[in-house]
């Protein structure tokens, strides 16, 4: 599956406008539509200011069905290909392996295969246990590393739930009919 722009237009003119970081007046903001293969048409919004170095990633469905629930049951190795794209107020959580990803202060948008979730989640869990003294914590990280290893074999199926309240964050199915959709309020 892959993005399409709207526009034949390879590089798009950024437009300046001021930093909400810093106030500096020569930021600049690049617009772009996407059409993503199964859904509305999405707004693609990229920030980058020169003085302060931020950088900033947001999508915005043009057409959003308000708060928004995506729900995806990983099986196999293909599975593992299904794309979530996250927005800055969408939550991804993996109820088998007690994992919620969460909005942080300055939240940045992503998009991922469901395997690059999986290595993200486990460089965090090695990093824990590597940089504690704690032997519960060591042995419990430990074993979360286990379940991480045979679920990217495909030994232990997942659930990945991704929830947005603006409904700008989606799942993009490697298995269309695996995909459940509710949309929890307008």
């Amino acid at each position: 599956m892959s993005f399409e722009y709207s526009s034949t237009d390879d590089a798009p003119e950024p437009l300046e406008f001021q930093c909400p970081n810093c106030g500096n007046e020569h930021a600049q903001v690049v617009q772009r539509l996407l059409q993503i293969p199964y859904y509305n048409d999405y707004h693609m919004i990229v920030i980058f200011c020169p003085k302060c170095g931020l950088r900033k990633t947001d999508f915005a469905n043009i057409e959003s069905k308000g708060h928004t629930e995506y729900q995806y049951r990983v099986e196999d190795e293909e599975d593992q290909t299904t794309k979530v794209v996250r927005a800055e107020n969408g939550i991804v959580e993996v109820p088998e392996l007690g994992v919620k990803i969460e909005p942080v202060t300055n939240p940045q948008t992503w998009i991922r295969n469901i395997e690059g979730i999986l290595l993200d989640i486990k460089e965090k869990v090695e990093f824990a246990r590597d940089n504690t003294d704690d032997p519960s914590v060591k042995e419990a990280a430990k074993e979360r590393l286990k379940q991480i290893d045979a679920v990217l074999m495909g030994k232990i199926p997942i659930t990945i739930i991704v929830n947005d309240i603006t409904g700008n964050s989606i799942i993009i199915p490697a298995k269309e009919e695996k995909l459940k959709v509710k949309v929890l309020s307008q």
